[in-house]
Protein backbone atom coordinates (compact mmCIF):
# COMPACT_ATOMS: atom_id res chain seq x y z
CA UNK A 1 0.00 0.00 0.00
CA UNK A 2 1.04 3.51 -0.72
CA UNK A 3 0.06 6.30 1.20
CA UNK A 4 0.89 9.87 2.76
CA UNK A 5 1.16 11.31 5.90
CA UNK A 6 0.51 14.93 5.37
CA UNK A 7 2.39 17.77 7.18
CA UNK A 8 1.62 17.61 10.58
CA UNK A 9 -0.39 15.04 10.88
CA UNK A 10 -0.52 11.88 13.40
CA UNK A 11 -1.25 8.07 12.44
CA UNK A 12 -3.34 7.41 15.25
CA UNK A 13 -1.29 4.89 18.08
CA UNK A 14 -2.64 1.19 17.12
CA UNK A 15 -2.43 -2.53 17.88
CA UNK A 16 -2.16 -5.31 15.27
CA UNK A 17 -3.22 -8.98 16.03
CA UNK A 18 -2.69 -10.91 13.12
CA UNK A 19 0.00 -8.91 11.18
CA UNK A 20 3.73 -7.86 10.79
CA UNK A 21 4.36 -5.10 9.32
CA UNK A 22 7.25 -2.64 7.54
CA UNK A 23 7.28 0.67 6.20
CA UNK A 24 9.55 2.10 3.64
CA UNK A 25 9.95 6.14 3.67
CA UNK A 26 9.88 6.97 -0.03
CA UNK A 27 9.92 11.04 0.71
CA UNK A 28 9.89 12.62 3.63
CA UNK A 29 10.21 11.79 7.00
CA UNK A 30 8.11 10.24 9.65
CA UNK A 31 8.59 9.99 13.30
CA UNK A 32 8.15 6.82 14.73
CA UNK A 33 7.38 5.49 18.18
CA UNK A 34 7.24 1.57 18.69
CA UNK A 35 5.99 -0.18 21.98
CA UNK A 36 3.61 2.15 23.11
CA UNK A 37 4.27 5.67 25.55
CA UNK A 38 7.33 4.38 27.38
CA UNK A 39 8.62 2.68 23.91
CA UNK A 40 11.57 3.50 21.10
CA UNK A 41 11.09 6.87 19.43
CA UNK A 42 12.98 7.57 16.44
CA UNK A 43 13.03 9.91 12.83
CA UNK A 44 12.65 7.62 9.68
CA UNK A 45 14.03 9.57 6.70
CA UNK A 46 14.06 8.95 3.27
CA UNK A 47 15.36 5.49 2.25
CA UNK A 48 14.55 4.34 5.46
CA UNK A 49 12.51 1.34 6.49
CA UNK A 50 11.15 0.50 9.86
CA UNK A 51 9.60 -3.18 11.09
CA UNK A 52 6.38 -2.80 13.49
CA UNK A 53 5.58 -6.19 14.71
CA UNK A 54 2.12 -7.70 15.25
CA UNK A 55 0.93 -6.77 19.26
CA UNK A 56 3.51 -4.08 19.61
CA UNK A 57 1.78 -0.40 19.31
CA UNK A 58 2.77 1.76 17.30
CA UNK A 59 1.96 5.11 15.63
CA UNK A 60 3.85 7.74 13.73
CA UNK A 61 3.75 11.60 12.54
CA UNK A 62 4.99 13.78 10.49
CA UNK A 63 6.02 16.89 12.15
CA UNK A 64 7.49 18.60 9.14
CA UNK A 65 6.04 21.26 6.61
CA UNK A 66 6.33 19.14 3.56
CA UNK A 67 4.12 15.88 3.09
CA UNK A 68 5.62 12.03 3.12
CA UNK A 69 5.36 9.71 1.24
CA UNK A 70 5.75 5.94 2.37
CA UNK A 71 4.66 2.29 1.12
CA UNK A 72 3.55 0.30 3.98
CA UNK A 73 3.58 -4.06 3.62
CA UNK A 74 1.75 -6.20 5.56
CA UNK A 75 2.27 -9.78 6.52
CA UNK A 76 -1.67 -10.83 6.02
CA UNK A 77 -4.45 -9.59 4.51
CA UNK A 78 -6.51 -7.78 7.54
CA UNK A 79 -5.18 -4.24 7.34
CA UNK A 80 -5.15 -3.86 3.45
CA UNK A 81 -8.92 -5.18 4.45
CA UNK A 82 -9.25 -2.22 7.04
CA UNK A 83 -8.04 0.46 4.67
CA UNK A 84 -10.19 -0.84 2.08
CA UNK A 85 -13.07 -0.78 4.23
CA UNK A 86 -12.56 2.80 5.11
CA UNK A 87 -12.91 4.69 1.62
CA UNK A 88 -16.35 4.76 2.97
CA UNK A 89 -17.16 4.57 6.42
CA UNK A 90 -13.78 5.76 8.30
CA UNK A 91 -15.34 6.18 11.57
CA UNK A 92 -17.75 3.01 11.12
CA UNK A 93 -14.72 1.01 10.02
CA UNK A 94 -12.44 2.41 12.82
CA UNK A 95 -15.19 1.67 15.41
CA UNK A 96 -15.06 -1.98 14.20
CA UNK A 97 -11.50 -2.30 13.85
CA UNK A 98 -11.12 -4.63 16.74
CA UNK A 99 -13.82 -7.15 15.86
CA UNK A 100 -13.17 -7.29 12.23
CA UNK A 101 -9.36 -6.84 11.63
CA UNK A 102 -7.72 -7.32 14.69
CA UNK A 103 -6.74 -3.55 15.27
CA UNK A 104 -6.73 -1.76 18.12
CA UNK A 105 -6.83 2.03 18.27
CA UNK A 106 -5.51 3.72 21.38
CA UNK A 107 -7.70 6.88 20.99
CA UNK A 108 -6.34 8.16 24.66
CA UNK A 109 -3.24 8.21 23.23
CA UNK A 110 -4.58 10.84 20.35
CA UNK A 111 -4.59 14.25 22.44
CA UNK A 112 -1.32 14.14 24.10
CA UNK A 113 0.82 12.82 20.95
CA UNK A 114 -1.47 16.30 19.00
CA UNK A 115 -0.26 18.41 21.81
CA UNK A 116 3.65 17.08 22.34
CA UNK A 117 4.39 17.39 18.62
CA UNK A 118 2.47 20.35 17.42
CA UNK A 119 0.32 18.03 15.27
CA UNK A 120 -2.65 19.34 13.97
CA UNK A 121 -4.67 16.50 12.33
CA UNK A 122 -5.67 13.02 12.40
CA UNK A 123 -5.08 10.57 9.38
CA UNK A 124 -8.36 9.75 8.27
CA UNK A 125 -9.94 12.74 10.13
CA UNK A 126 -11.64 15.62 7.76
CA UNK A 127 -11.32 18.06 10.40
CA UNK A 128 -8.34 19.33 12.62
CA UNK A 129 -8.34 17.46 15.86
CA UNK A 130 -10.05 19.77 18.58
CA UNK A 131 -7.79 20.87 21.04
CA UNK A 132 -4.58 20.66 18.56
CA UNK A 133 -1.48 22.76 18.79
CA UNK A 134 -1.17 24.82 15.42
CA UNK A 135 2.03 25.21 14.42
CA UNK A 136 3.73 27.90 15.85
CA UNK A 137 1.32 28.71 18.94
CA UNK A 138 1.15 26.95 21.94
Amino acid sequence: MQATVEAHQLLAPHTHTHEDQAVFVIEGELEFEVGGAGGTRFTAKQGAYVAKPRNVQHCFWNETDQPCHYIELSGGAGFENFVDSTREQTMKASMNAKRDFGLTFHQDRIPGLLRAHRLTSVVGMEMPWEGAALPGKR
